[in-house]
């Protein structure tokens, strides 16, 4: 999967080979990251290269401290950029829609429960994956109609999560 990464200005090409390995701006690279305890603190290894970071997410944008510099970062993937390029702007959908898993991973927490009212954007699970914990969000204002997943199981890339009328 191909992610653009735009810190002060400056964008890198991020394509994710596998849980291990990264190719930015074509250099092939190492990595692993590990979550300290239940903080936004991270090891991080870079071709064994040992850093300790500090994430704060906030939809695509993530506040990075490394090596004492704070960095603004925006994180698109490839599609999306795309769309937001061409200057497109997607209606939101109208009847059932279903949230899915954007890649294979780990469900660590669901937010909702069926019934629950839900704004646009809104967290309803959380999902990790490549030793990153991603926020899944509602795509429209609705009601939770069926939650399809709990805690602690693993499910694949396109996999129902929640569905929302």
């Amino acid at each position: 999967m191909r992610y653009i990464a735009t810190v002060n200005g400056r964008e890198f090409i991020i394509d994710l080979e596998d849980e291990r390995h990264i190719v930015v701006d074509g250099q092939p690279m190492e990595v692993d990251m590990q979550r300290i305890e239940a903080s936004q603190i991270y090891s991080l290894l870079v071709d064994h290269v040992s850093h300790e970071v500090a994430i704060e997410e906030t939809g695509h944008l993530f506040r990075v401290m490394l090596n004492g510099e704070l960095f603004e970062v925006k994180v698109e993937d490839e599609r999306i950029r795309r769309l937001a390029s061409a200057g497109h702007r997607l209606p939101p959908p109208t009847g059932e829609v279903q949230v899915r898993a954007p890649i294979p991973g780990l469900i660590t927490r669901v937010l909702v429960k069926r019934g629950d009212a839900v704004s646009a954007g809104q967290p309803v699970a959380l999902l990790e994956a490549m030793k990153m914990e991603n926020e899944l969000r509602a795509p429209r204002e609705g009601t939770v109609a069926h939650v399809a997943v709990q805690p602690g199981q693993a499910v694949e890339q396109g996999q129902v999560l929640v569905t929302i009328h």
